[in-house]
């Protein structure tokens, strides 16, 4: 209340010095040190992928919670580590200059070390044009996740998640 979009989105995607190992986001931990990155293949997943798929999301407060059998109507790019499914993520193309990235885990084990790097690296590689998201106003981490990759913000959607009591960014990755 009170503030404009503007003020919004610039404070949802401010940098935020105050974070520090320890943080909490929506009841998990987040621990913001930097660890050893690892060696990550990424892949298409399978419908046999779908039980390490679920694990990852389940143990992923943050992330969008979809019923496993929906992600077949979408494209899912499945990371690994040492043979470990280690995060995936869900994306669509919606027009054939313009694509959409749905939904985004990585397993607690694997954060900071890569994965989603590997993963939107893919992404970007394989979508064609620009890259819409929401993103969780409150979601620091993914946030700087995406500006650090070169996604800028474009607005709020006010409400958006958690039955009207959070905010989205909404954030482009242009591909030119």
């Amino acid at each position: 209340p009170g503030y404009s979009e503007e003020r919004r989105l610039r404070d949802c995607c401010a940098q935020d010095s105050g974070i520090s190992r320890g943080r909490r986001f929506r009841g998990a931990e987040v621990d913001l040190r930097t660890p050893t990155r690892m060696k990550t293949q990424v892949r298409l997943a399978r419908v046999a992928d779908y039980p390490a798929i679920s694990r990852i999301q389940e143990a992923s407060p943050e992330a969008a919670q979809w019923p496993v059998g929906d992600y077949s109507n979408y494209e899912v790019l499945l990371a690994f580590c040492d043979g470990a499914a280690a995060g995936f993520c869900a994306w669509r193309q919606t027009a054939p200059d313009e694509a959409e990235l749905l939904n985004l885990a990585v397993a607690p084990a694997f954060r900071r070390r890569g994965v989603a790097d590997a993963l939107l690296n893919e992404l970007l590689r394989t979508a064609k044009g620009d890259i819409f998201l929401e993103v969780a106003a409150p979601n620091t981490p993914a946030i700087l996740l995406y500006r650090k990759l070169g996604w800028q913000g474009l607005g709020v959607r006010p409400g958006y998640y958690g039955q009207g009591q959070i905010d989205a960014v909404v954030m482009k990755r242009s591909s030119c």
